[in-house]
C-alpha cells in the first residue's frame, strides 16, 4: 500500500471552548459524544449508510464498572473496540441524543473487548481495515513548566514506513492551548476526498456545537436516570 499521509485541521479557540463546556449541559453530553455525532453524520453523508461500523480507541483509564483498581498503574491500556452506529436523519438535537444513548449502551465502556476476541473462537471479524477514532483529551497549558512545554516543530515520521496503519482511516483529536486539532492518517490513494471529508466533519461539528451552545432548554434521554 502507498504511504501514509496526515492531514490536520483545527477549530477556532471559542468553538473549542464550547465544545468543552457549554455545548455539553443541554443534552447531558460529554465531548466525545458530540464528537462521534459529528462523525457518524458525516459518514452517513459520504457512504449513503444508515448505519456504519467505528473503531473507537480510547486510553482504557476511564471509571470502570468493575472498579479495578489502577492507582498503582502509570501509562494508557488502550481499549480498541468495534461500535455499530445508527445513523439518525433527524434534526441536530435528535441526532446528538441518539448517538448518546447508542454510546452508553456499550458495556463498560469498550473495556473487556480485547479480551473477549481472543477468548471467543467465534466472534464476527467486523472489518478488516476499520474507521478508527480517537479522543486524546485535553492538554492544559499547567503541562508547561520550567521544564517541559509543547512544540511545534516536525519531527519526522513517528512509525516506520514499513509498519503500515491498520486502518481505512484513523483520525486522531485532541484539544491543546485551548484549541481542538483532528489529524487524519490515511492511505495516500485519493487525498483529495480525505481532506474533503475531514473538512466535512468539522464544518458538522462546528454546526452540533453552535446548536448546542444556544440551546436554551435541557432535554433528557433514558440514561440520564
Amino acid at each position: 500500500m502507498n504511504q501514509s499521509v496526515v492531514t490536520q485541521e483545527i477549530l477556532k479557540q471559542e468553538e473549542t471552548n464550547m465544545l468543552l463546556t457549554s455545548a455539553n449541559i443541554p443534552y447531558s453530553t460529554s465531548p466525545l459524544e458530540l464528537m462521534i455525532t459529528a462523525l457518524a453524520s458525516t459518514l452517513g453523508t459520504f457512504t449513503e449508510k444508515e448505519e456504519v461500523v467505528v473503531e473507537l480507541e480510547g486510553h482504557g483509564r476511564s471509571d470502570s464498572e468493575n472498579k479495578i483498581d489502577i492507582s498503582r498503574t502509570v501509562g494508557w491500556f488502550t481499549t480498541l473496540y468495534p461500535v455499530k452506529l445508527r445513523i439518525h436523519k433527524g434534526n441536530l438535537g435528535e441526532q446528538v441524543k441518539s448517538i448518546k444513548e447508542q454510546l452508553r449502551k456499550i458495556p463498560n465502556k469498550g473495556v473487556g473487548y480485547g479480551v473477549l476476541k481472543y477468548i471467543e473462537q467465534e466472534i464476527e471479524d467486523y472489518n478488516r481495515l476499520p474507521i478508527r477514532f480517537n479522543y486524546l483529551g485535553e492538554f492544559s497549558s499547567s503541562m508547561h513548566n520550567d521544564y517541559f512545554s509543547f512544540s511545534d516543530k516536525v519531527i519526522g515520521e513517528d512509525i516506520a514506513i514499513e509498519n503500515d496503519i491498520t486502518a481505512k482511516l484513523e483520525i486522531n483529536n485532541w484539544v491543546i492551548n485551548g484549541t481542538f486539532h483532528c489529524s487524519i492518517r490515511h492511505f495516500a490513494q485519493d487525498k483529495n476526498k480525505v481532506e474533503a471529508f475531514l473538512n466535512a466533519f468539522l464544518e458538522q461539528l462546528s454546526k452540533i456545537i453552535n446548536h448546542c451552545h444556544n440551546k436554551t432548554e435541557k432535554d433528557f434521554t433514558p440514561s440520564d436516570f
